[in-house]
């Protein structure tokens, strides 16, 4: 049963601005990625000096079977304005059937400390992830210096789908949820491993267990943060001690992965914030503690009308009271000007606090099955507010037209502005679904004072002409040495394959292949790639 929260006492914070118009930055480049690159698990992280962007880039990829293999991971080092310093990526192989997903990094004196999970199982979009790659890089030019491995930490059947870090007195501590392949229950770990330039020591806790002893079982991690010298973790799952009731809840664990704690949050708690208009949530958004017994949710809200049953979704926050387990405040960004009906929010981190400030980031979509190949514009909500939700600062929509974006994470700055990472589908200007990677950049007011694509096309010594083509196809090398060339149909099928060319020019027969698209990847002699993309008339 719902608690419906009425007393006059708790303020609405619904925001009336008047409509703002969407944001269309006029720097925005046309879908410029390599074809059939597809970024994703966008991570931004901050360290001080600089920052780092860990993604995985998935070659090929075709929305018609979710062929999205192999997987590379990657890494990009930029100043606060989106400008990049360094790049890094591992390179995953079709051949020993492997890929590799990035997802965090660590910084310990001259080097940086890349996190790498990798799988084994060729052309499955999840794969089979049996541990990680542990790469040491150069601080400055990301230059690799060596690397070492973790095995065997989740059984062979396991695949893992997701996981949240953090960094805490010279440790990084890995949380992360893993299941059967072919679905079943899920599990949950912590990996706490010592950041040290070159070796690996790491101790493992299970948080099934751990919970266990309390009758509480776990179905889903959303996020982490460090608080009083412990992890916080939000933890969606059951309480067997009341019928197996789902439960919202903050975890502390200790950084010697010995003492606990936790506290629940109401789940089914409503909030009327305007004219019979009620808020709350039918899931579980990341949840961030503050230094006043009060707790930040967001950036999803649900509302609906209790008249006559209508259902919106918003973006925005809750501020809810630990103590009475009762949210207080509910601030939501307006969306009434838009025909997309869904609300989603930023997939690493939603909400980001710095000081007094307080940032959400969320985007709009019309079915979730559908997020990476809707083609209908969409935009991305950020909004500025402080610590007691006391109104926003600012909000923003921002958009591209015939483009499709969706953010990743968002960080606070030190100038008092955000920096947002997100992914964006021109379905115009690259019809198989690759998502270029930008780093959008807001001042203290709301201002875009830059935006980075940074997967631009990279200069070829390959070329495949004529484009397009009809009965035969010339290959002309501009570098020196040998390189093996695989052309592929739009379902990732080969279609031929030619090894050791060289530098003079060579015709390729393709009467025989049906008129289309096709892609082509090269693989030089000293281990580079490239890939493009043409057409058969």
């Amino acid at each position: 049963m719902k608690t419906l929260l009425t007393s006059m006492s708790i303020i609405l914070l619904y925001s009336f601005a008047h409509a703002q118009a969407v944001i269309y930055p006029k720097n925005w480049y046309k879908g410029v990625s390599t074809p059939l690159e597809n970024n994703m698990f966008i991570n931004l992280e901050d360290k001080q000096q600089f920052y780092l962007i860990a993604n995985s880039v998935y070659i090929p990829f075709n929305i018609s079977n979710d062929i999205c293999s192999p997987a590379s991971a990657k890494i990009t080092k930029i100043d606060v304005n989106g400008n990049v310093l360094a790049t890094f990526q591992a390179n995953g192989s079709v051949i020993d059937s492997y890929s590799m997903r990035g997802f965090y990094t660590s910084v310990i004196t001259d080097q940086i400390i890349y996190f790498v999970s990798w799988e084994n199982s060729k052309f499955q979009q999840y794969g089979s992830s049996k541990g990680f790659i542990i790469y040491h890089l150069n601080i400055n030019s990301l230059k690799l210096l060596s690397t070492d491995t973790i095995k065997g930490i989740i059984p062979e059947s396991m695949s893992i789908i997701s996981w949240k870090s953090v960094d805490y007195g010279g440790y990084s501590f890995q949380a992360f949820t893993y299941q059967p392949f072919k679905g079943g229950s899920i599990k949950n770990k912590i990996i706490r491993i010592k950041l040290k330039t070159a070796g690996v020591e790491y101790v493992t806790l299970d948080l099934d267990s751990l919970m266990s002893q309390k009758q509480i079982g776990i179905n889903n991690v959303s996020n982490v943060y460090l608080k009083n010298d412990s992890m916080v973790y939000t933890i969606c799952g059951y309480d067997s001690n009341i019928n197996n009731s789902e439960i919202y809840q903050l975890l502390r664990i200790d950084t010697s992965l010995k003492g606990f704690s936790y506290y629940n949050l109401e789940k089914e708690n409503e909030f009327t914030y305007t004219f019979g208009r009620v808020a709350y949530m039918d899931y579980f958004p990341p949840a961030y503690e503050l230094n006043n017994g009060k707790v930040v949710l967001g950036s999803q809200i649900n509302t609906y009308d209790k008249m006559n049953g209508s259902r919106i979704d918003n973006a925005g926050m809750f501020y809810y009271d630990i103590k009475s387990k009762k949210p207080e405040k509910v601030l939501i960004i307006p969306n009434s000007t838009f025909t997309l009906s869904q609300i989603s929010y930023a997939f690493f981190a939603p909400i980001t606090i710095k000081d007094s400030n307080i940032f959400c980031a969320a985007f709009d979509y019309y079915d979730y099955n559908t997020v990476y190949i809707d083609f209908r514009e969409n935009h991305i909500y950020v909004g500025k507010t402080d610590t007691s939700l006391n109104g926003w600062h600012w909000y923003k929509y921002i958009g591209k037209p015939n483009c499709y974006l969706v953010p990743y994470k968002i960080l606070a700055t030190p100038d008092g502005g955000c920096m947002i990472t997100a992914g964006i589908y021109d379905y115009v200007n690259s019809p198989n679904m690759q998502h270029d990677i930008y780093i959008i950049k807001l001042d203290a007011n709301g201002i875009i004072t830059s935006i980075n694509n940074l997967t631009p096309q990279p200069d070829k010594s390959v070329s495949l002409y004529p484009v397009p083509a009809q009965h035969q196809l010339f290959v002309s090398f501009s570098g020196s040495g040998l390189f093996d060339l695989q052309l592929y149909d739009m379902s990732g099928k080969m279609v031929g394959s030619y090894p050791n060319l060289d530098k003079q020019t060579h015709s390729l027969d393709i009467s025989s292949l049906a008129s289309g698209s096709y892609f082509y990847t090269v693989k030089h002699s000293n281990g580079s790639t490239e890939t493009g993309k043409w057409i058969k008339e």
